[in-house]
């Protein structure tokens, strides 16, 4: 994405490897999308030193162990301590010609030197200068435009991209929304609800600034954050007292154990609006979570089903159990033929 006048958080370093950021300049160009397969490519071909091994996988790859084996004519992962043998190139050299050199006149003293080997060394190097990674770049300033463009590319993993790209749009010098959340779940934790999913805490975001809550929207949500960050320590707070309800009244003791995430966010909206609750209230409220838990009222929740149960739990604050009464004819309570909770 290039664009001029947006400063936006970004990662340090990349497979290990420290990334320079241009300091002064008014035009940026962030990576929307091919992070993993950067990461790799850096850490695979990159000459500069990696401040500390960086996993890529669960086989334990870190940048520098990528090899060429020349006399089985292979790509292999070695560890530097594992990579003495003559027939290995790094392939960290293959962008300097000095270094190339310098391994091809190690090797012309080994058993495995004859001109193929030499031939092959230059025609590798050759493949890897003149590859041409297609890039396409998206040229505005228009922050919507370019989020809808990275929602669409990465449509198959929207939940984790949603709240990395609101931490990045909400980021400057003097707030950081990453931290808030790292400080969110400490809060959290005391409650023993520090495994809920970040984008729950941002769907009470959208609840107490009057937005979609089924529907995330990317720029809508980073503006309401940036116009007031109040709103995400008011949301844990709201999530901590749901959470102490659900653990008290509906012995629900995390997360895991919820029906649905979304009752938890509806009842920390209103508790976010109520100070104090009682007795009936408290007992309308646990009466609404099994009611909506087994009629199944949030599976597959559109936008209008989340807005009527937001108005119901603030019907219950208020000391008006007519949802309850509603909830009870409308919906047809059977049998269960599953226990998935």
């Amino acid at each position: 994405w290039r664009t001029t006048g947006r400063s936006l958080d970004v990662f340090k370093e990349i497979g290990g490897v420290p990334i320079t950021i241009p300091k002064g300049s008014n035009s940026s160009q962030y990576l929307l999308d091919g992070h993993q397969r950067i990461t790799t490519l850096l850490s695979a071909l990159s000459s500069r030193k990696a401040e500390a091994p960086v996993e890529l996988s669960e086989t334990g790859i870190s940048a520098g162990d990528a090899f060429y084996d020349l006399r089985a004519k292979a790509f292999v992962i070695r560890s530097k301590r594992n990579a003495a043998d003559s027939n290995l190139l790094p392939l960290s050299i293959l962008f300097s010609s000095l270094e190339l050199l310098k391994f091809q006149r190690q090797i012309a003293s080994t058993q495995i030197f004859h001109d193929d080997i030499i031939e092959e060394i230059d025609r590798l190097a050759d493949v890897f200068r003149n590859y041409k990674i297609p890039l396409i770049p998206l040229v505005t300033n228009d922050l919507e435009a370019a989020t809808t463009a990275f929602q669409r590319i990465n449509s198959s993993g929207t939940d984790l991209s949603f709240t990395h790209m609101v931490v990045a749009l909400t980021y400057t010098e003097s707030y950081d929304l990453a931290e808030v959340l790292t400080d969110a779940e400490s809060k959290l934790r005391v409650v023993n609800w520090e495994g809920l999913d970040q984008k729950f805490i941002l769907a009470t975001v959208r609840a107490l600034a009057g937005i979609e809550i089924a529907r995330p929207n990317v720029v809508q949500t980073s503006e309401k954050v940036r116009k007031n960050p109040e709103l995400v320590v008011q949301a844990v707070d709201a999530i901590c007292k749901a959470a102490e309800f659900l653990r008290v009244e509906c012995n629900i003791p995390s997360p895991e154990f919820l029906p649905y995430s979304f009752q938890a966010v509806l009842l920390a909206y209103g508790f976010s609006q109520s100070r104090q609750i009682t007795r009936d209230v408290s007992e309308g409220l646990r009466k609404w979570l099994w009611l909506t838990t087994y009629t199944g009222q949030f599976r597959g929740a559109r936008e209008a089903d989340i807005d009527r149960a937001k108005e119901d739990v603030l019907a219950i604050f208020r000391g008006d159990f007519l949802p309850l009464e509603r909830l009870q004819c409308e919906e047809r309570l059977e049998t269960a033929s599953r226990f998935d909770f």
